[in-house]
């Protein structure tokens, strides 16, 4: 058998040519050197080769026949491009190097490197002892027909076509023929074009990057770690090209958890393995964006369920949440208003339920409280207006009816500090003011009552003094005005009461019995024994009993008689003793001893002292 392209013999059990890959022909084929039509011989089309020109099966061109031959192309030559094959298969691989970022394979078992696809590989030695000249290394696989071909078996060159007997198909149907030698051109261009995508998409999918994305759709991180760590790391442009494509896979997990199509778990746990190799604020950005996403939908599934319960201001509180890009968004709004009308209407009820009760504490709280989640609203600030001004106007009188209880007892001074209470609630305040004045009146009366009661008919300062400082001291400064009017009464009564001392201080200095002890004669003494027994009134005596009322007893040499004393003089020593109206007067001296001037006899009188 014959290679139907470049005549070299083929062993009879290969279908396709070893050094062109072409079919094989079960005769020896005709070579037809491009432009001329005419038959050559083997030898012949190895010249041809020598000169650029690509011997190729082709019919021989019929009688008559002007035009170029079909199938003819030069050797080696792109029927598209015209780059010769060997050179195409290198800008492929030099491009692939380029956009691709990848190292050229080995040939397997060879230590070698493919230069391309077309006639790819290092193949082993023919069964002819032959070594395969295309393919190898780097070598560039020689045109048809030059020297590196084999030598025939028979030790001469392959018969040229149309050497030897001409087939006799072809000299019947030179048309035919042709036609055949076109598509079996064709078939050949397409295989070698098939084997180049073939080689091309082995090396596309044996690129780093394309290891990189295929680890990344299996999302096999330890893969794609250990591959942008040997493979891209370090190299500026390629580090560039590894984080757009990381950059998309975190965008795309992204979008797979918002549209529902992944769990937060899930795509938390791929982020986080992302971020164990790769430094990139897109991934901590990312985890931030579907936490807060999460988080919103925790919210609103809370809010729903929130609703059902009639837990509204929970409800307001978890709705608020969440977040726009949320597909729960525009729902989560509509149910807000919903959750905000049923709280004001259940805050409101409330409220007039703790009015009811006067229990306007509570009540202001509760609208207090919905205003915080409702701030500004209309309904809820009037009402809590009318609650405030409704506590007060019950405060106050709660303030008065105490204090009118505790006057109603004449307690004035707790009443007084009923209203003082309640005062510092509500200074300002018309009848709290107005009736604190009243009482403080009543209260300023009833001491000064009490003082006087003390006082009594016997001038009993002391006792009023007590009252008075007991009041002042109750009152503690705060009622300064009350205060005011105790001290000055109580001024008045202590005034009274040093006089009425003074008083009682010279009464004291008479009042009591007095015996006479001396007689004193032009200054000579003597004791009143010896005066009587000399007088001869032995057994006689001389008694004065003056009393603290005024009353004078008298027994004097044995005549006794009643009278009266008083106080004549302001420095308390000197009296008038009177006796049926006639005075006597008496003096105290300093020794304490009363003395009494009858006509140059000077009696002077001892007092007698309390057992």
């Amino acid at each position: 058998m014959y290679c139907c392209n470049c005549g070299k013999k083929i062993d009879d059990n290969d279908k396709f040519c070893e050094y062109c890959g072409s079919p094989v022909c079960w005769d020896e084929p005709a070579a037809v050197i491009p432009g001329d039509g005419e038959h050559v011989s083997a030898s012949e089309a190895s010249d041809f080769s020598e000169s650029g020109a690509v011997p190729v099966s082709a019919p021989a061109a019929s009688a008559g026949d002007t035009s170029e031959p079909a199938g003819t192309v030069p050797e080696g030559t792109d029927s598209v491009t015209g780059d010769t094959i060997p050179n195409l298969e290198k800008k492929i691989m030099k491009n692939m190097e380029d956009e691709l970022i990848l190292e050229m394979p080995e040939a397997a078992g060879t230590g070698q490197f493919y230069a391309g696809t077309y006639g790819a590989g290092q193949r082993a030695a023919s069964g002819h002892g032959e070594q395969a000249p295309y393919g190898q290394g780097s070598q560039t696989p020689p045109p048809y027909g030059q020297s590196g071909q084999a030598p025939h078996p028979y030790g001469q060159a392959h018969p040229p076509y149309g050497g030897g007997e001409q087939d006799p198909k072809e000299g019947k149907n030179p048309a035919k023929n042709k036609k055949k030698k076109v598509l079996i051109i064709t078939l050949s261009c397409a295989a070698a074009a098939l084997i180049i995508a073939l080689a091309v998409f082995a090396f596309v999918i044996s690129s780093p990057v394309n290891k990189l994305k295929k680890a990344i759709g299996d999302r096999d991180w330890t893969t794609v770690e250990a591959l942008y760590e040997k493979s891209f790391l370090g190299d500026e442009k390629k580090e560039a090209k590894a984080d757009e494509i990381l950059q998309k896979e975190v965008e795309s997990l992204k979008s797979e958890f918002t549209s529902g199509a992944m769990d937060y778990s899930t795509v938390k746990r791929h982020l986080k393995a992302i971020d164990e190799f790769w430094d990139d604020e897109c991934v901590d950005k990312a985890l931030e964006d579907i936490r807060e996403l999460k988080d919103s939908r925790d919210a609103f599934e809370s809010a729903e369920q929130c609703m059902q319960r009639e837990e509204y201001d929970a409800a307001i509180r978890l709705y608020g949440e969440v977040v726009k890009s949320d597909s729960n968004y525009e729902k989560a709004q509509e149910n807000l208003e919903t959750a905000k009308a049923k709280y004001r209407e259940k805050s409101l009820s409330d409220a007039a339920a703790y009015e009811e009760i006067k229990d306007y504490d509570s009540a202001i709280k509760t609208v207090e409280e919905a205003l915080k989640l409702l701030p500004g609203d209309g309904e809820l600030t009037s009402r809590l207006e009318a609650l405030e001004a409704a506590k007060v106007s019950y405060a106050v009188q709660e303030t008065l009816d105490e204090a009118q209880r505790y006057a109603s007892q004449k307690s004035y001074f707790e009443a007084m500090a009923a209203i003082q209470e309640g005062l510092y609630e509500n200074p300002d305040d018309e009848k709290l003011t107005a009736a604190l004045k009243d009482y403080s009146e009543k209260y300023k009366a009833d001491v000064l009552e009490k003082a006087q009661t003390a006082l009594g008919t016997d001038e009993n300062y002391e006792a009023a003094i007590l009252v008075l400082d007991s009041a002042i001291r109750t009152l503690n400064g705060e009622y300064a005005d009350v205060e005011q009017v105790f001290r000055e009464k109580r001024e008045e009564y202590v005034q009274a009461q040093l006089e009425k001392s003074e008083r009682e201080n010279a009464q004291a200095a008479i009042v009591g019995v007095w015996h006479a002890t001396l007689v004193s004669v032009d200054g000579y003494e003597m004791g009143i024994d010896e005066f009587l027994e000399y007088a001869g009134m032995s057994g006689m005596s001389m008694i004065l009993n003056c009393q603290a009322s005024g009353a004078l007893h008298v027994e004097l040499l044995g005549e006794i008689g009643d009278g009266t004393w008083e106080k004549i003089g302001q420095d308390g020593s000197q009296y008038n003793l009177i006796v049926d109206g006639d005075p006597q007067p008496v003096t105290i001296n300093t020794s304490g001893k009363l003395q009494m001037d009858l006509d140059g006899v000077v009696l002077i009188f001892e007092k007698e002292r309390a057992a």
